[in-house]
């Protein structure tokens, strides 16, 4: 009965060192790991509709979300948010649990560019970084999760494509 048992805890032990060591080598698939047109893919929409109603939406939707505008550029089609502190939302939990609530700051570039009178395509960039004040921020695009990235631009250009529904 005794060789069973420990037959049995040697077994169990085995299990969990083998799934930890495979939590281990599962890498988190970061903006740097895939190629420009995939980053492209998911960071940038064409919406029809006009230059200035689709400039005009996602102005109205970053400042929704919480941020205040830091640049504008309506010629160049560009807008900048200020840092905006602490996490945004549930996808930001890879954050959280790495740095902490208050550690984390995001700035967000979307550039604007007419492709034709009824067509205007959108690029959405974010930038997030962890740290403080105090001892400095780092962090760069490319090292933020594809999958946080993703729920982020689907969750403004949703915003964007709502605002040009009800301006119709």
């Amino acid at each position: 009965m005794r060789v069973i048992k420990r037959l049995h805890f040697v077994l169990e032990t085995s299990l969990i060192l083998g799934f930890c060591l495979f939590l281990a080598c599962v890498r988190t698939v970061t903006m740097a790991s895939i190629s420009a047109k995939q980053r492209d893919a998911i960071q940038t929409r064409v919406f029809k509709a006009p230059f200035y109603k689709v400039f005009r939406a996602t102005f109205v939707s970053l400042e929704e979300a919480g941020y205040s505008i830091g640049k504008i550029s309506l010629d160049k089609g560009i807008i900048t948010t200020d840092w905006k502190k602490g996490i945004e939302e549930p996808n930001d939990a890879f954050f959280l649990h790495k740095f902490g609530y208050e550690n984390i700051r995001r700035r967000i570039t979307v550039n604007l560019i007419s492709m034709s009178e009824k067509k205007t395509k959108v690029k959405i960039q974010g930038l997030t970084q962890y740290g403080d004040d105090f001892k400095g921020w780092q962090g760069t695009a490319d090292e933020i999760p594809v999958k946080v990235v993703k729920k982020s631009c689907q969750k403004y250009f949703k915003a964007i494509q709502q605002k040009l529904s009800l301006n119709k």
